[in-house]
C-alpha cells in the first residue's frame, strides 16, 4: 500500500539511508580525484543557504524532447561514466569520461550529472530530462543537510543554468532496455574508454577526458 500511494516500506527506506549514509563515509576517506575533486572535508556553509533539487520517477517511454541517460561504472578496477542523449527518441549524441582507479561508482554517478548540467549550459538547452539509475546520488542532491563541497557545487550548477533541467530516477522497464544498453555497452569496450593514462597524467591524478 505504501508504494502505492509513492511511499517506501520503512525497513526499505533504513536500508536506502545506510547505503547513503556508508557512501558519504567513503567520499570522506577519499583523497583527490579528479584535478577538481577534494572530499576530505564538508563546506562550513549555514543550512539555510543550502537548496534542494527535486527528483521524480522517469516512465516516459516515448522520450519526447530531450532526456539525457547518465551512469557511472567500475570494470576491471577500472572507472567511468557517460551520457547519452537522446532528442525524441532519436540518439544525438554521447560522451565518455575516464575518472581516476579510486573514484567509487557513487562519485562516477555525480560525475556523469555534473557533465550534464555543464552539456545543458553550453548547448544552451531549453529544457531536459537527466535520467540517472542511482537513487542515493539524487537523494544526496536533493538533501538539505548535504554538505559536501562536490555536491553543493553540482546543486548550484542547476541553480545557475538557464534550462529547465529535472533529475529523474530510471526504473528499468522492457521499453528503456535500448537507451540503457547503449549507455552501457561502451563502458564495457574496455580499449575505447578506460585507455592508460601517461605516467605524469596519473601523478598529477587529472581527470581524463576522452
Amino acid at each position: 500500500m505504501n508504494l502505492l500511494r509513492g511511499c517506501p516500506p520503512i525497513d526499505m527506506k533504513i536500508k536506502e539511508e545506510n547505503e547513503i549514509w556508508q557512501q558519504q563515509q567513503e567520499i570522506k576517506n577519499l583523497g583527490k580525484i579528479g584535478i577538481s575533486f577534494n572530499f576530505d572535508y564538508a563546506t562550513e556553509v549555514s543550512s539555510w543557504k543550502i537548496t534542494s533539487i527535486p527528483w521524480r520517477t522517469f516512465n516516459e517511454p516515448s522520450y519526447v524532447g530531450i532526456n539525457v541517460f547518465t551512469d557511472g561504472s567500475k570494470i576491471n578496477n577500472k572507472v567511468g561514466c557517460a551520457m547519452v542523449v537522446f532528442e525524441d527518441g532519436n540518439e544525438k549524441e554521447h560522451e565518455i569520461w575516464i575518472l581516476n582507479n579510486e573514484t567509487t561508482v557513487f562519485i562516477a554517478e555525480m560525475v556523469a550529472i555534473r557533465e550534464e548540467v555543464n552539456y545543458s549550459k553550453r548547448r544552451q538547452i531549453a529544457k531536459a530530462n537527466i535520467i540517472s539509475d542511482s537513487r542515493s546520488a539524487l537523494v544526496s542532491i536533493e538533501s538539505l543537510e548535504e554538505n559536501w563541497k562536490f555536491i553543493l557545487n553540482i546543486k548550484n550548477s542547476f541553480q545557475d543554468t538557464n534550462s529547465n533541467v529535472l533529475l529523474c530516477l530510471m526504473l528499468i522497464t522492457k521499453e528503456m532496455k535500448e537507451p540503457i544498453t547503449l549507455l552501457r555497452k561502451p563502458l564495457k569496450n574496455k580499449k575505447s574508454i578506460f585507455i592508460f593514462a601517461r605516467q605524469t597524467t596519473e601523478e598529477n591524478g587529472n581527470e581524463k577526458k576522452w
